[in-house]
């Protein structure tokens, strides 16, 4: 095979899996944009190209080796908020029955002898 120059045209030629591995980057941020067209942050696909200098003995540079990173990132998901009560054991309550207000009781927590709140 003769030498050649690289550039983002033969990449594949260097390696197919480069290319695999971006295209699959690329669809991941494609498909996270249709699963969530709400969220308006920015998917990011980077292709990274790290190239380090090979020294010879005369500490001239002798070539060079180059390494490919292929990077996705895609916002955080992120879940409502949800209301919680401490205790001073370090524990988080919530009410099963209303997420949304851990103070919303039910005929459930009333305890039927008493006929106070059970928490």
């Amino acid at each position: 095979m003769p030498l050649t120059k690289l550039d983002l045209g033969n990449l594949g030629t260097l390696d197919e899996r480069i290319v695999l591995a971006f295209d699959t980057a690329v669809r991941t941020a494609v498909m996270d944009c249709d699963d969530r067209p709400g969220d308006k942050s920015p998917r990011i696909v980077t292709l990274e190209f790290k190239i380090t200098p090979v020294v010879g003995e005369q500490g001239l540079c002798d070539g060079a080796e180059g390494e490919f990173q292929i990077k996705t990132k895609v916002p955080a998901r992120k879940s409502k908020t949800y209301s919680f009560s401490t205790n001073r054991k370090g524990h988080l309550i919530f009410s099963s029955t209303s997420p949304d207000n851990v103070d919303q009781t039910t005929f459930d927590d009333v305890n039927p002898n008493s006929g106070e709140v059970e928490r």
